[in-house]
């Protein structure tokens, strides 16, 4: 009713035009002093500041990053209407003065010491370029015929139009007639549309279930291979340092008393290998689990 309210124009359709409503959802939606929110048509609603109680929020609208409105709203103060936790924007458009094309309500807002935060939970957009539907207005095989304030009458009277078995004949643009693949005539008038969500037909679910089970063993088996790989060259490396240890320690019966608490190489090179070991040990295990 706000948006209703503060149009001045409250029906375009009486000045033979509509608008496509381009957003209408109330998904949340949060905007920082330095992430505005993005419109459709180029538009951006942006927080330009909140004052310190965190009751005013001031707000700026940008069309093609032009600043074409600014606003103050209090969606957090005490007892706050709806109207104060509303922001909208209104223009002319065509023959319709002051509509609002743009509305935004607000669930809250605050400062913080960086950043200010305001959560965004209902949006209305219309678009800004006018659809014409004035009289004798054609759209392909169809022309308006008369507009009231809530009814289009369009008919074909202009435009013949024959039907014959197994035909799809565009109308207008987006609306078409299909006639049957049969010798008797029937027929029926459709709109194709995309339903959110909907993608081309996969292959069956059975199958891809398959492959991918078929695809993800393989993988594991490969992985399993090359690290059951590594640690038997791991572990052989280990062994090869091991014996070289103890051949050097019998080439070598006595050290230097400054040398017995030097740290050796052999030494380290048994931490590495076994550090290494224990590495892919825990990767083989963490593949299985």
């Amino acid at each position: 009713d706000v948006l209703f309210h503060e149009s001045e124009d409250e029906n375009v359709l009486s000045d033979e035009q509509v608008l496509q409503i381009l957003v209408d959802n109330d998904d949340e939606r949060t905007l920082t002093s330095g992430t505005p929110l993005d419109l459709e048509e180029g538009y951006e609603l942006a927080i330009s500041a909140i004052d310190i109680d965190g009751n005013k929020v001031y707000l700026e609208l940008q069309k093609d990053g032009v600043v074409v409105d600014s606003k103050v709203i209090s969606p957090s103060k005490t007892g706050a209407t709806m109207k104060d936790k509303t922001y909208y924007y209104k223009r002319d458009i065509g023959d319709s003065k002051d509509v609002v094309i743009v509305a935004a309500h607000f669930k809250n807002a605050f400062r913080g010491s960086d950043t200010n935060l305001a959560t965004v939970d209902g949006l209305w957009q219309l678009s800004d370029t006018p659809k014409d539907v004035s009289e004798n207005t054609e759209y392909d095989k169809m022309t308006i015929q008369t507009v009231t304030a809530d009814t289009i009458i369009m008919n074909n009277e202009d435009n013949d139009i024959t039907l014959s078995k197994n035909k799809d004949i565009v109308l207008m643009p987006g609306i078409s007639i299909r006639t049957a693949d049969a010798d008797e005539l029937r027929y029926y008038i459709y709109k194709e549309v995309t339903i959110e969500g909907e993608e081309a037909a996969p292959t069956p679910a059975e199958d891809k279930t398959a492959v991918d089970e078929t695809e993800d063993k393989t993988a594991v088996e490969k992985v399993e291979t090359a690290v059951a790989e590594e640690v038997n060259k791991t572990e052989e490396e280990a062994k090869a340092v091991e014996e070289k240890a103890k051949e050097e320690v019998k080439a070598e019966p006595e050290k230097e008393e400054e040398n017995k608490t030097a740290p050796q190489a052999p030494g380290f090179s048994s931490i590495f290998a076994l550090t290494g070991l224990l590495a892919v040990a825990y990767l083989v295990l963490s593949r299985r689990d």
